[in-house]
């Protein structure tokens, strides 16, 4: 069974904020219990769309971290791409949106 775990920063208007510290602490946690995450930030990832195709072919899930805003928009695409290509491949929703609007994220 694959350990593999991808992680997505979604993409954002402006520029980027700086390394995405919310996937790399959960990254480290996996990392312990011999997952291997890899990490996809749209910001500095021109190709995401086909480096996330690629990494989910043999992976456990997604995660996808996200902020109120734009960012949604990115994070329902790949969102859509993943289960249209993987249907039965967990796609987890964290960050601050999800958090505070967990209703909303569902919908």
């Amino acid at each position: 069974m694959s350990r593999k775990v991808v992680l997505f920063y979604p993409p954002y208007e402006g520029e980027p904020l700086g390394a995405p510290l919310c996937l790399l602490a959960l990254a480290a946690k996996l990392r312990e219990k011999n997952f291997e995450p890899v990490i996809i930030d749209a910001a500095v990832e021109p190709e995401y769309r086909k480096s996330i195709c690629e990494a989910l072919d043999d992976a456990l899930c997604l995660g996808i971290s996200v902020l109120t805003g734009p960012m949604i928009r990115g994070a329902i695409e790949i969102a859509k791409l993943a289960k249209e290509s993987h249907p039965a491949l967990p796609v987890v929703f964290g960050g601050w949106h999800p958090t505070l609007l967990p209703d909303e994220t569902l919908a």
